[in-house]
């Protein structure tokens, strides 16, 4: 305990303590900072929405995880003791058609772009470069303009307080730029954003439907990202409708009835 490449970086005694269950919480008990696990000897680092480091002293091992759930993480840790630390061994796994299926699914992976065609000339001429008035909300957000570009589409966000940055969006890839500001935070506890630094960075996507453009934007050094869809029927009336999600959640959906001038 505390011992790294042979030397003693933290006292034994310490790293018992703040592995031993200190008070209740959670399921198991809670050490300094640590959750105990359902696994033995198992503790972990928790933080929101899913980040883990959990450390395993009887298999020697760390295992890290970074995603953006929102699930209470059982079912994650349920894989790890039932499926991942059985199967660890010191030997190296032999050549097998499961391996190779594996790297295949692995490789395939990639972040969900929106639904959607490449162009709509037909509502891009009733919105390009005009105004979209937003109704207060958490993001910020005063007004936002779309225009098309050599790469893409762009949308630039004025925020509350004046600063504004425009967003690239690419068709069946993703852009990245820098934001203005910091980004959204789907669970908004106290303080979050005391300590935190930028520059935060965000990647986005587009695709136009019949009467919507659809925008997914991932916050890329972040644990956040949002949904949107423009809602553009009524466009000739001045009225537009932006629906958002985060985390991709269909379940909890933000409605914001915007004007367009």
């Amino acid at each position: 305990g505390g011992v790294w490449e042979g030397k003693q970086l933290i006292s034994k005694e310490w790293i018992e303590q703040m592995s031993a269950r200190q008070a209740d919480g959670g399921d198991y008990g809670y050490g300094f900072q640590t959750w105990q696990c359902a696994y033995p000897s198992a503790v972990r680092a928790d933080g929101a929405l899913g980040q883990y480091v959990i450390v395993v002293p009887e298999k020697n091992v760390v295992i890290v995880l970074t995603e953006a759930s929102f699930t209470n993480g059982k079912p994650q840790r349920g894989l790890i003791w039932n499926k991942f630390l059985p199967a660890l061994s010191d030997e190296p796994l032999p050549a097998s058609a499961d391996y190779d299926l594996l790297k295949k699914k692995v490789s395939s992976y990639q972040l969900e772009l929106p639904v959607g065609k490449q162009t709509n000339d037909a509502l891009l001429r009733k919105v390009a470069g005009k105004k979209i008035s937003v109704p207060a909300n958490r993001y910020g957000w005063k007004e936002i303009y779309l225009a098309q570009s050599f790469v893409g589409m762009m949308m630039t966000i004025v925020k509350e307080d004046g600063t504004r940055y425009t967003q690239p969006l690419g068709y069946n890839k993703w852009l990245r730029e820098k934001i203005a500001g910091l980004p959204p935070y789907s669970i908004n506890p106290i303080d979050w954003h005391v300590g935190l630094e930028g520059p935060f960075y965000a990647s986005g996507a587009y695709g136009w439907e019949k009467n919507r453009f659809n925008v997914n934007i991932h916050y890329v050094n972040w644990v956040s990202s949002l949904y949107m869809s423009w809602d553009l029927s009524k466009v000739k009336k001045g009225k537009v409708t932006l629906t958002i999600s985060n985390n991709y959640l269909k379940n909890k959906v933000e409605t914001f009835d915007c004007t367009i001038e």
